[in-house]
């Protein structure tokens, strides 16, 4: 591999530190306590990965500022905030340690769990990927093993349908796929290769042949392949071209399908397979698993907005192109991009203001990486995949020749902007470049833009200081005795393109303070009043608890409708079509009107319709304001859908049981028999069963 010195490894590179350094850091402890590691065949795959696995090359991937400094490499600690570089590599012993704060080390195995904050096999998995090790057949362990069976079934059945999907296409009743497929310059031949498939119009093929084969439906809707509306089940996907969506593996996990363009008017361009167990938008990567041995090689990654694009640039010979999903960048997709090593990213977006936006975003995902980033957007009214069909490709490759760096394509986007606006757009700026972990780095960023901008550098500062004091996440003191509790972020009051948002509301209940700070923010429970304090002060701080609560509840339904916003798989799992759910319960009459939309369109609505914000906003009442749905779907618009509806939902049922346990409490507190009382007590003792209940 390149960089690597296996023949000047010494046994040392096999020994690992001390367990007195990190316990969990060890090899020896995890040989003592996963059954995965017990035998000598994985104890010599492990000795092979740390062998080929270059350190200096792995922690290059993650620390972009390692440098050599005589037999050693050096760099400031990603683990901590410094100035003078304490975190040394050595290249011989294969081994890194920190002689600053952190006083850590360990090999090459223990810095990707440290920095990947994974399990020892998935960061063993990560090293024997990036070094090119082929990793044994059946995975590691029994809980391996029990999640590949599990999920079987429903990797069978989407691999039945992508068959299907491709006998459709070669079919007569493909044709008018296969003459739109060919006049956007793609071959058979690529198209085979990616799976490309046809879902017809007429019936529902695809459920009526796992019928025959005595597959039950419930399977296929489980696998997003089936949709169930009063009591009938039809296919999800119908005239459309069906494009197989697979996992780092290769595995068939999902589908995207796309209209032709004679249909473009009945319903949204482009349908993906809802949420399921094994189709997560936040975690793939489109063509990752064609471009994976390529990327590995060349070390740089091009991203491009759409699976055409994709298809296109892999037949003109750039086989390191990959998409994301429509979403943000993630941090799942900052752990595939770590796996294969890579240490370029070039964004190719459209260069229109959506694609404008989509690069912005893709950029907060991926700068904590410390991989060197670019920009290269296509001329405009072109995409990715118009230019690898011009001269034989090498339009595209011009294209990529020339990128320009991230911060000048951010800067820009700013030019002719003046007033409100200009400092509503810098701080959009602001909040890519706080994802730059090195100080000086960010420093340097910020000079920058204000010499770009021809704004005072201590102007830029300030706001940019401003920002992150509003933008902070706050660590409480930790009680006495008690170890340090987990940080509450801040609610966001802010909106628009750019804007951050919490990836869940204010949890009071793991909320302190200091009462006398601006940014105070109560804890759930009113502590009880302490010397010096008067009944004034004491109702004061109960009003303020009362707002707080009020406030987070509110921003807690907010998120809740905007990730069934972002992301149309969660309506069935969190609407009734009859309106019997928890929704009548908001307390916010206008985010009820807009979840009433989205459960009318949703469920009685066109199969094939687009539920954005867009279309709710044309179903709204002429009284209600036609930018709230942005708003809202702008909370969830980070690729984290799912995840926000479940935090959302959750810090809900919390606010609801304790309201629920206060509301007995007090009925207690007042009864007047005995058999009054012990109804009470059983009630009770049910309040708070429900209430442990909720993790």
């Amino acid at each position: 591999m390149p960089g690597g010195h296996p023949a000047r490894l010494s046994k040392a590179a096999l020994t690992p530190y001390p367990l007195s350094l990190s316990p969990y850091l060890c090899l020896p402890y995890f040989w003592q306590n996963s059954p995965a590691v017990q035998d000598h065949e994985f104890k010599d795959f492990v000795n092979r990965v740390k062998l080929a696995a270059s350190i200096e090359d792995v922690v290059r991937t993650r620390v972009g500022t390692l440098k050599r400094a005589g037999r050693l490499y050096q760099a400031c600690c990603p683990f901590h905030d410094e100035k003078t570089p304490s975190f040394k590599v050595d290249p011989e012993r294969g081994t890194w340690r920190c002689y600053g704060a952190c006083a850590e080390g360990g090999d090459v195995i223990s810095f990707i769990q440290k920095t990947d904050n994974s399990e020892f096999v998935e960061a063993l998995k990560t090293a024997a990927s990036f070094a090119g090790v082929p990793i044994p057949e059946g995975g590691f362990g029994k809980k391996k093993r029990e999640d590949t069976d599990r999920f079987k079934p429903l990797y069978d059945v989407l691999g039945r349908a992508e068959k299907l999907y491709r006998r459709k296409l070669i079919a007569p009743e493909g044709a008018a796929a296969r003459h739109y497929l060919t006049d956007r310059g793609l071959s058979p031949e690529v198209c085979e290769i990616f799976g490309v498939g046809w879902a017809p119009s007429g019936g529902s093929p695809l459920l009526d042949t796992a019928t025959q084969a005595g597959i039950d439906a419930s399977l296929l809707e489980q696998a997003g392949l089936v949709r169930t509306r009063e009591e009938r089940s039809f296919d999800f996907f119908y005239n459309r071209i069906v494009i197989p969506i697979r996992d780092e593996k290769g595995r068939t996990v999902g589908f995207g399908a796309r209209c032709l363009p004679a249909d473009s008017s009945s319903g949204p361009k482009y349908v993906n397979t809802p949420e399921t167990p094994l189709f997560h938008k936040g975690r793939l990567i489109y063509g990752y698993d064609l471009a994976l041995p390529t990327l590995r090689r060349e070390k740089r990654l091009v991203l491009v907005e759409g699976y055409t694009d994709v298809i296109a640039a892999h037949q003109a010979g750039f086989r390191t192109v990959c998409a994301v999903l429509g979403t943000a960048t993630t941090t799942d997709h900052a752990t595939l991009v770590r796996k294969c090593g890579v240490r370029r990213v070039t964004l190719v977006f459209d260069g229109d203001e959506a694609g404008a936006r989509a690069t912005q975003r893709a950029l907060i995902g991926l700068l904590p990486l410390g991989i060197e980033i670019d920009v290269a957007p296509p001329p405009a009214g072109k995409d990715p995949a118009d230019l690898c069909g011009e001269r034989d490709g090498k339009a595209f490759g011009e294209l990529l020749d020339a990128p320009m760096a991230w911060l000048d394509f951010l800067i820009g986007r700013l030019e002719g902007l003046a007033g409100r606006e200009l400092s509503d757009a810098v701080d959009d700026l602001f909040m890519v470049v706080r994802e730059v972990k090195t100080p000086v780095h960010r420093a340097s960023l910020l000079t920058s833009v204000a010499k770009g901008l021809g704004i005072p550098a201590d102007d830029i500062r300030a706001q940019y200081d401003e920002l992150t004091r509003r933008r902070q996440v706050r660590t409480p003191q930790p009680s006495s005795g008690g170890e340090p509790r987990p940080a509450a972020p801040r609610p966001s009051s802010g909106g628009g393109p750019g804007a951050f948002f919490p990836a869940g509301p204010v949890d009071f209940m793991e909320a302190g303070g200091d009462p006398s700070g601006d940014d105070y923010e109560p804890a759930f429970t009113v502590p009880r009043a302490t010397a010096g304090r008067n009944i004034g002060q004491a109702a004061s701080g109960r009003d303020r608890l009362q707002a707080a609560q009020e406030r987070n509840e509110v921003l807690a339904w907010r998120q809740l409708v905007g990730a069934l916003l972002a992301d149309n798989g969660l309506v069935s799992r969190y609407l009734d079509p009859a309106g019997d759910d928890f929704f009548v319960n908001c307390p916010e009459p206008t985010l009820v009107t807009v979840v009433q939309v989205i459960r009318s369109l949703y469920f009685e609505g066109p199969d094939d319709l687009d539920l954005d914000a867009e279309a709710v906003v044309r179903a709204l009442p002429e009284d209600l304001d036609d930018k709230l749905p942005e708003r809202l779907e702008a909370l969830a618009d980070n690729g984290v859908a799912s995840d926000l509806a479940a935090d959302s939902l959750r810090f809900i049922q919390k606010l609801d049981h304790l309201r629920a346990v206060s509301d007995v409490r007090k009925r207690l507190s007042c009864a007047e028999t005995s058999d009054e009382r012990d109804a009470l007590l059983v009630e009770l003792t049910d309040a708070l069963r429900a209430q442990s209940q909720i993790v």
